[in-house]
């Protein structure tokens, strides 16, 4: 298999991910039900049969946080990749990576910024969290910085991935001196203190970090020891499960939740996408590379980014406007199947501005950092 292939199914999978969590953000509307308000994916319609089976189906495919830890390791991961590709100077990489990097992560933001701002005055500032200092100017400007998460919650993990490039950029100097014992060391020390809440709440009080950062940097230094991880599969016969590997790894993720064991889970959760990762750079065939290789997840890959950022603008609307899923409810539908139709009718209505947002921003602005920039490239191209 090329290179080529490889880059297609993870970008794919970078599509099911942001799928995943706005099927999983859908799921969190609240919704009236005989026993109280409920959320209305996750135990809505307890005790109700082949109904209640199908749900728990359901809410067993939306880990969002599972979601959440394969982005950060595939970032990891590739982040690498692309700095095993430069050559030059320790100044001259850093500049180059840290500038296209900057490049991709925020114009796609300052755009999802805009949206919110156009749909808070035409709504009539109706939106979630619309308290007025967040849609003043320096409001808006600390949102499109990635200072504070309070338009578009998901905007945390940017902050997360704006915190973890350089300290990418650190470990592969650091691993190019000192071989990969850092990257290990690394992540041993790094899983250690995600049970210490002691360093949570200071970045959630001091730099409004979310509270679970450590584990998230935990993923993207994960992610960057697949390459080692890939040598040792193979040298443990991992190869021998063929497409199972992977699916194997996929369940795992789906799993976690179930484990209850709170860091443990996040932790799962990496390990579950650190082999998944893995299995597809291997190329193991199987169930899972054949759904990646479906043309609509393919799609969903190349604009997952936009896609990731601009789906709570209809989460937005739907949690203002929720009598009618209340009503459907009571009509009888079954929540799953509500919160199913509001997924479906949310990529809908978020698809054609992810499309523009990311034809207009985030290619041209990759395009930009390539070719202005400049290059260090020992081979091959940076994603």
């Amino acid at each position: 298999m090329t290179g080529a292939r490889y880059d297609t199914r993870l970008e794919a999978l970078r599509g099911v991910a942001a799928l995943t969590v706005a099927a999983f953000h859908v799921g969190q509307t609240q919704v009236q039900t005989p026993e109280g308000l409920r959320v209305l994916a996750f135990g809505a319609d307890a005790g109700r049969g082949v109904v209640s089976l199908l749900a728990s189906a359901y809410d067993w495919l939306l880990n969002g946080s599972g979601a959440v830890m394969l982005f950060f390791v595939l970032s990891g991961y590739v982040l690498r990749l692309s700095l095993d590709r430069m050559a030059g100077s320790g100044t001259r990489i850093a500049a180059v990576f840290m500038s296209r990097r900057a490049l991709r992560l925020f114009p796609p933001v300052f755009f999802m910024v805009a949206a919110f701002a156009v749909v808070y005055v035409t709504s009539g500032h109706r939106l979630p969290a619309s308290v007025p200092e967040n849609y003043t100017l320096l409001g808006l400007l600390r949102s499109a910085l990635l200072l504070d998460y309070r338009i578009n919650g998901v905007t945390w993990t940017l902050q997360v991935e704006a915190f973890a490039a350089p300290t990418i950029l650190m470990l592969w100097f650091a691993q190019r001196r000192w071989g990969s014992g850092v990257l290990w060391a690394s992540v041993l020390i790094l899983g250690a203190m995600t049970f210490s809440g002691e360093f949570d709440r200071w970045f959630n009080r001091n730099l409004s970090f979310p509270v679970g950062f450590w584990i998230n940097i935990y993923a993207f230094v994960a992610g960057m020891l697949v390459v080692e991880w890939r040598q040792i599969a193979v040298r443990i016969g991992v190869t021998r499960l063929g497409g199972l590997y992977p699916l194997i790894c996929a369940a795992m993720i789906v799993a976690a939740p179930h484990i209850g064991l709170g860091n443990f889970r996040r932790i799962f959760e990496v390990l579950g996408a650190v082999g998944l990762i893995t299995g597809i750079v291997m190329g193991l065939e199987g169930w899972v590379t054949r759904f990646l290789d479906l043309r609509v997840v393919r799609f969903y890959g190349r604009i997952s980014y936009s896609f990731y950022l601009l789906h709570p603008l209809t989460l937005a609307v739907l949690w203002i406007d929720r009598p009618y899923v209340d009503d459907l409810v009571s009509a009888g539908v079954p929540a799953f199947v509500v919160a199913f139709i509001a997924f479906v009718v949310t990529t809908a209505v978020v698809t054609p501005l992810a499309v523009l947002s990311h034809a207009l921003v985030e290619v041209p602005f990759v395009k930009l950092g390539k070719r202005t920039v400049g290059s260090v490239e020992a081979r091959g191209s940076l994603p």
